[in-house]
């Protein structure tokens, strides 16, 4: 995730000394990060569901995996048959309708695995209606320019596929989730550590995906 403050030339500065003193330090078997969950569930739906939604996700420590999995609850509530599942894990979008994708920042950019979701499957979500969230530490202050400046992050991706509704969420920081080097990274940024994301804000948003994509059709 992005910091507030610090932008992606210092991150890559600073990661470079990071890396370099691992190498020095033999401690490169450290920077695995702890072991996370990354849920993958199904929910049947109810009613005449014309398809299913799929809810893909790329996470690194977790809390866009923990967003992902509200957002999909939420969906699957209202009748919804939903698929939550990894970006890395998803060979073709066949048989859905609708596809939510989510991933964190992280040095200025959406995570590898979505983006490379968004490039390979390119031409069929450009047939589907495509939503996509993005959590990022930079909306811990949630303001005009901090919004702005997200949306940037997005740009590259944005270029291979504009989706029909677009969201952006303040994350989360535990330096607890982080693999050593990561960890050594983010302090020397001063990256605070909390819980930003706003559940009532999430929720909202999964709230009017919803009425746009009612179960009947």
């Amino acid at each position: 995730m992005s910091a507030t403050g610090p932008g992606r030339r210092r991150f890559l500065k600073v990661g470079g000394t990071a890396a370099g003193a691992l190498v020095a330090g033999g401690a490169g078997v450290w920077a695995t990060s702890p072991h996370v969950d990354m849920p993958e569930v199904s929910y049947p739906g109810s009613g005449d569901a014309h398809g299913r939604v799929l809810v893909a996700y790329a996470s690194k420590a977790g809390s866009t995996a923990e967003v992902a999995a509200f957002i999909a609850r939420k969906l699957a509530d209202t009748g919804l048959a939903i698929d939550l599942r990894r970006t890395r894990t998803v060979r073709s979008v066949d048989g859905y309708r609708v596809v939510v994708v989510g991933s964190a920042i992280r040095a200025g950019h959406w995570l590898a695995d979505a983006s490379d979701f968004v490039k390979a499957h390119r031409q069929a979500l450009a047939a589907r209606k495509t939503a996509f969230f993005t959590l990022c530490m930079t909306l811990q202050q949630d303001t005009p320019a901090n919004r702005e400046k997200v949306a940037g992050y997005l740009k590259p991706v944005r270029e291979v596929l504009e989706p029909g509704w677009i969201e952006f969420f303040a994350g989360k920081m535990d330096y607890r989730r982080l693999g050593f080097g990561t960890r050594l990274i983010v302090k020397a940024m001063k990256v605070p550590e909390g819980d930003f994301r706003d559940w009532n804000a999430i929720g909202s948003w999964a709230d009017r995906l919803a009425k746009e994509i009612p179960a009947t059709a």
